[in-house]
Parts: structure tokens; sequence; C-alpha cells
């Protein structure tokens, strides 16, 4: 299944902040698998296990900056339904890093959201 990450690199994203393209493949390249959550705690160090609805296989960003991200099985109910509902979905990035004047220079991916939010 293909998801798209909710971030198009070198382009401010919903929340204002700018998503090098080097940056964003370093940090996609550092760890192969992420967990893709209904939700994040507010413990962003650790992710519930029991809100995992896949885990990110391989991942690519397209010449306009699109990020998709390519799953592994799908074993959660909730995502299963919404692909089956043939529902757009997005992810957010759950990360932690340096940013300085909305810019992002450092990411430590530890996983994605699904972003049920309408835009």
């Amino acid at each position: 299944m293909e998801l798209e990450l909710n971030i198009v690199t070198d382009k401010p994203s919903r929340n204002g902040r700018i998503y090098p393209k080097e940056v964003l493949l370093k940090a996609l390249k550092d760890k192969k698998e992420f967990p893709i959550v209904l939700d994040i705690d507010i413990d962003i160090k650790r992710v519930d296990i029991t809100k995992i609805q896949a885990f990110s296989k391989s991942f690519d960003i397209s010449e306009d900056g699109k990020v998709i991200i390519e799953t592994g099985e799908v074993f959660g109910k909730i995502l299963k339904k919404l692909k089956d509902e043939i529902i757009p979905i997005k992810l957010n990035p759950i990360s932690v890093g340096t940013i300085k004047d909305n810019i992002v220079s450092d990411l430590n991916l530890i996983g994605f959201s699904l972003d049920l939010e309408k835009e």
C-alpha cells in the first residue's frame, strides 16, 4: 500500500516548517522500517504498540518533492478499512529535530501517524 507523506520537500508544510530534500532523505535512510500509527502519544519517545497499523517498507521522493511511503503488510483494522474505502490517506511524521527559521536542519524520524484531518 502506498501512502503519501503530508510534506513536500523544500516547501512549507501545514505548520510552516520546510523540510529540505536532503534532510528527509537522510532521516528516511537512517532506518528503513518505521511504525505507522493512528495517533501519537504525548511521550514522543515511544510508540504504543496497540496503535500500530503497519510498518513502512520503502520510500520514494518524486521530482516534485512528494514523499511516498510503501507499507508492508497492513494489519491495523482502521487502516485496512480506510484503504478499502479508497479514501486518500496521508501521513504525518513523528519526529524530533533541529529547526531554525522554520527550516528543519536535522531530523530523527520515530514513525508516522495517519493524517485524518481534511485539508
